[in-house]
C-alpha cells in the first residue's frame, strides 16, 4: 500500500486499511509492486537481471492475495498469473546457465553437492526408519498386553464354570430325589457350559493369534500413533513416542470468536483421523473418530512446535480472558453438557465481561470488530495488556518518586 500511495516509509504494523481502500488495488498495481521486487526497478528491458527468484516473489503475491477480498481478488486475476509465468520462465533460464556454468567450471563442486544429497536422503531414511521402529514397539507392548488380559479372562471363565458344576453336584447330593427327577436336564446343561467354556476360550485365543486367517480385531497402524483416553479424547504420539494433544498435520483453523470459543469448550469433538488397518487382503485406509480435548485444558508442553506460537499468540490470549470473566459458569457444566444454548449464552456473557474489563479494546471499532479473527482478538487484547502494565509501571515510579521526596522532606526537618 506504501507503494501505491507513493509513501516514502511504508505504513505500520498495527495499520488498518479500510475495505474501500483494499477494494481500490488493481491488478496493475500488484504486477508493478512485483516488478521493482523482482528487478529492482519499475521499468526493466531484456537485459535486466532478476535479483529474487520465483519462490520469493510468488510468496509476496500469495501474501497480497490472502489480505485482499477474496470475491474477485486482482491478486489472483489472470493478468498477474501471467507476470508470474513470465518470472518463472526467467528463474527457470537462471538455474539451467547456473547449472551448465558449474559443470563445465568446478566438477568437484558438483560431486560435493551429490554428497551432500545423498546424506540428506540417508538421514531422511534413517528417521523414516526410526519411526516405524517406533511404531513396531508401541504395537508389540499393546499385544503383550492384550494377551495377558485374554489369559486372564480365560482362567477366570474356566474357574467360574467349575465351581457352578461343582454347587449344582452338591446340591443334587443334598436334596436326593428332588433334583434326580431332573438329572438328564442338569447333565445337560453342565455339557453346554463345557461346550461354551471351548467357544469363549477359542474366540479369545483368536484375538491373540499370529494367523493370517484368524484375525479378530486387526491392530492399527498409524503415522503417529494415537490412544483414546477414558476421558474420551485422543492423545496422539510423534515419531520420538512424545504424547500431543494434536496430530501431526494438524492446523488451528483461521475463524470468527464464536467458532474459537466453542473449540475452547469443547475441544474438536468430530475430529476424524486417518489409519492404515490391516486385513487378510493386506493393508486398507480407515477414517477413526479421534475426538481432540478443549483447548482450555492443554498444556503448552503437549502442544505440536507448528502449532505453538498460533495457539499461544494467536488464540489463547483472548479465550483466556473472556473464560476469566465467567469462570463460575463454566465450572457448573462438564464440556458433554454443553449444548448449542449453553454454548451462545457463555459467550454472549464472556463477551459482555470483556467490553466490560477492556473497553478500550472496542472504542471506536465495535462495527470493524465483526469481521475480526481470532487471531485478531488475541493481538488486541495482548496490546490491551501490555498498556496496562505500562501504566502500572509509570504508576509505581510515581509512587516511589513520591515517597522518596516525602521522606527526603521528613529528613530536611
Amino acid at each position: 500500500m506504501s507503494h501505491r500511495h507513493e509513501k516514502s516509509k511504508p505504513y505500520p504494523q498495527d495499520h488498518e486499511f479500510t475495505p474501500e481502500d483494499l477494494m481500490a488495488i488493481t491488478p496493475q498495481d500488484i504486477c508493478d509492486y512485483l516488478t521493482i521486487l523482482a528487478f529492482g526497478k519499475a521499468n526493466p528491458d531484456e537485459n535486466t537481471k532478476l535479483i529474487s527468484n520465483y519462490s520469493r516473489v510468488d510468496f509476496i503475491r500469495n501474501a497480497i492475495q490472502h489480505h485482499l477480498p477474496q470475491q474477485n481478488n486482482p491478486a489472483a486475476s489472470n493478468k498477474v498469473k501471467t507476470f508470474m509465468q513470465h518470472i518463472r520462465s526467467l528463474t527457470g533460464r537462471k538455474l539451467v546457465n547456473s547449472s551448465q556454468s558449474a559443470n563445465s567450471g568446478n566438477d568437484g563442486a558438483a560431486e560435493a553437492t551429490d554428497g551432500v544429497t545423498t546424506i540428506q536422503m540417508l538421514r531422511k531414511m534413517h528417521s523414516r526408519n526410526t519411526q516405524f521402529l517406533n511404531i513396531i514397539q508401541s504395537m508389540d507392548s499393546t499385544i503383550r498386553t492384550l494377551t495377558k488380559t485374554m489369559n486372564k479372562m480365560k482362567k477366570t471363565l474356566e474357574s467360574h464354570n467349575l465351581q457352578i458344576q461343582n454347587e449344582m453336584v452338591e446340591a443334587e447330593e443334598e436334596n436326593g430325589e428332588s433334583l434326580s427327577m431332573n438329572h438328564s436336564e442338569t447333565i445337560s446343561l453342565m455339557n453346554k457350559f463345557k461346550e461354551e467354556e471351548k467357544a469363549i476360550a477359542a474366540a479369545l485365543d483368536n484375538l491373540t493369534s499370529n494367523k493370517e486367517d484368524s484375525v479378530v480385531g486387526p491392530p492399527l497402524i498409524r503415522t503417529s500413533s494415537m490412544t483414546l483416553g477414558s476421558d474420551g479424547y485422543c492423545t496422539f504420539y510423534n515419531r520420538d513416542n512424545k504424547p500431543l494433544y494434536f496430530p501431526e498435520g494438524f492446523d488451528l483453523p483461521t475463524c470468527d470468536l464464536n467458532e474459537a470459543w466453542a473449540a475452547w469448550l469443547t475441544g474438536f469433538p468430530n475430529h476424524k483421523f486417518r489409519v492404515k488397518r490391516s486385513t487378510q487382503d493386506g493393508a486398507a485406509e480407515a477414517v477413526v473418530d479421534a475426538p481432540i480435548r478443549p483447548l482450555r485444558d492443554m498444556k503448552l508442553g503437549c502442544i505440536p512446535q507448528s502449532l505453538k506460537k498460533k495457539y499461544k499468540d494467536g488464540w489463547r490470549p483472548i479465550l483466556q480472558y473472556m473464560a476469566a470473566g465467567v469462570e463460575d459458569m463454566l465450572s457448573k457444566v462438564s464440556p458433554s453438557e454443553m449444548d448449542e444454548k449453553f454454548m451462545n449464552l457463555s459467550f454472549i456473557a464472556a463477551k459482555q465481561a470483556l467490553m466490560a474489563k477492556a473497553p478500550e479494546v472496542l472504542k471506536g471499532k465495535l462495527d470493524k470488530s465483526k469481521t475480526w479473527k481470532v487471531a485478531t482478538w488475541s493481538r488486541k487484547i495482548r496490546e490491551h495488556g501490555a498498556k496496562e502494565r505500562r501504566t502500572l509501571e509509570v504508576n509505581a515510579r510515581v509512587k516511589e518518586d513520591e515517597t522518596k521526596d516525602d521522606d527526603e522532606a521528613v529528613i530536611d526537618i
